[in-house]
């Protein structure tokens, strides 16, 4: 754990460093999101982002492969892509957005390479249908 003026961040391979500042309850989460499905439920701006970056980051770092974020609308998957670029420590180019402006057979390509795909409920399961991306 790191700490500035204060203010304790979490340390983690995957995280940039001062960025996720700790907060127990999110730590908590996060690991018992990691361990079991898990839905969590908690006010506008009390940190569901950050609960599913830091279950994010350990399970690529724990297992490697691809994680898929979905979000309601194209804004709020733009917002989450920006804190995951920032937030990540691996290449921006690695976390990609999925939305209806995105024409679906670069979705395709795009998804190969990705390790972080942002993305609405309605693209993906387009592109589930379609046969363009598998989970």
């Amino acid at each position: 754990m790191a700490a500035t003026d204060d203010v304790a961040y979490v340390e983690h391979p995957l995280l940039a460093p001062e960025v996720v500042e700790r907060r127990r309850y999110q730590t908590e989460l996060a690991a018992t999101a990691r361990s079991a499905h898990t839905l969590v439920c908690l006010p506008t701006g009390l940190g569901k982002t950050t609960v599913s970056l830091l279950v994010t980051a350990g399970r690529l770092a724990d297992v490697g492969g691809k994680a898929l974020f979905l979000a309601p609308t194209k804004p709020l998957v733009q917002q989450h892509a920006a804190f995951y670029r920032e937030a990540l420590r691996i290449d921006d180019d690695e976390v990609v957005v999925f939305t209806g402006e995105v024409r679906p057979e670069d979705r395709a390509a795009l998804w190969d390479d990705a390790r972080v795909v942002v993305a609405t409920p309605q693209v993906v399961e387009n592109d589930l249908i379609g046969g363009r991306v598998s989970l």
